[in-house]
């Protein structure tokens, strides 16, 4: 939901109710209407890290006990 229609909905809310001396104030952040950036890629992943975290996590607990 776009902050502007938000922010209108909100100041609908207030002024049906009195108002109560308040007002919404936002700044539109066109930014947010951007385009998404391409994704990129983590040369640190690999498919196979929980299965070794987890195959260490058990030698480790042994280890404590």
């Amino acid at each position: 939901m776009p902050v502007g229609t938000l922010a209108v909905e909100i100041a609908r809310e207030l002024a049906r109710d009195g108002g109560l001396g308040q007002s919404v104030v936002y700044t539109p952040d066109e930014f947010a209407l951007s385009d998404v950036p391409a994704f990129l890629p983590n040369p640190a992943y690999a498919p196979d890290a929980p299965g070794r975290f987890l195959s260490g996590l058990t030698t480790a607990l042994r280890r404590l006990a």
